[in-house]
């Protein structure tokens, strides 16, 4: 009878043990599981901010995105013979570096107009339509579809005025857009660091920049294919 007792008693203790084995094990799981979750829950919440509100690596797109008034504005004002091509980032700073030398090769290829987008140091926007892709000429090349544009204070297109045809000049230190009067309407360094603006007889443009000598903060040149 005694033994029998000693016996319950032990197992009574065994069974103890593995119910609190078993507590451990469901507390750990619930634990797991509850991890799990939030962290799956962290993950579709993020796709769903990211589907909604996209990160744009390119501040062009920020700057008119598709279906607002400043991107209906400009496409309005490309060349016919884009109209219906996609936009394709041929060039930028933030990839390519800062090199003209890099802008011209990554314009080897290239049989379409380009748009040049300039964001400055100032956070003004502005920049040009080449009718041609940027490459090194001993003059000045290019058609009448180019222009000047500047989105501050507010978007404003400025194209050829008729009275001269100088309309893009490139060599190894400098990118320009129009002349006249000693003076172009959007020059560039070979470093793609340094610019100026200054008004100008191609396209009867003001100043696009806040100030005469600016510094570029990021540069994008578009082309459509």
């Amino acid at each position: 009878m005694e033994k029998n007792k000693k016996q319950k008693k032990v197992d009574f203790t065994q069974q103890n043990t593995v119910y609190g084995t078993n507590a451990a094990d469901r507390e750990s799981f619930l634990k797991l599981f509850t991890n799990t979750l939030v962290a799956v829950a962290f993950s579709l919440l993020l796709c769903l901010f990211l589907f909604f509100f996209p990160r744009h690596d390119s501040f062009i797109i920020a700057v008119c995105s598709p279906h607002t008034h400043t991107h209906t504005q400009l496409a309005r004002n490309l060349p016919p013979r884009t109209i219906g091509y996609p936009w394709t980032l041929a060039f930028g700073t933030s990839k390519h570096g800062m090199s003209i030398k890099t802008l011209y090769r990554a314009m080897q290829g290239q049989d379409t107009p380009v748009l040049l987008v300039i964001k400055d140091s100032d956070g003004q926007v502005f920049g040009a339509l080449a009718s041609e892709p940027f490459k090194v000429s001993d003059g000045f090349y290019g058609t009448g579809e180019t222009f000047l544009f500047t989105f501050n204070p507010e978007f404003e297109v400025y194209k050829w005025t008729g009275d001269n045809m100088f309309f893009i000049k490139g060599d190894m230190d400098s990118l320009a857009f129009g002349g006249g009067s000693g003076e172009f309407g959007l020059w560039l360094d070979g470093d793609l660091y340094h610019g100026r603006s200054h008004s100008c007889k191609t396209f009867g443009n003001p100043m696009l920049s806040k100030k005469e000598d600016f510094y570029v903060q990021d540069i994008e040149v578009w082309a459509f294919e």
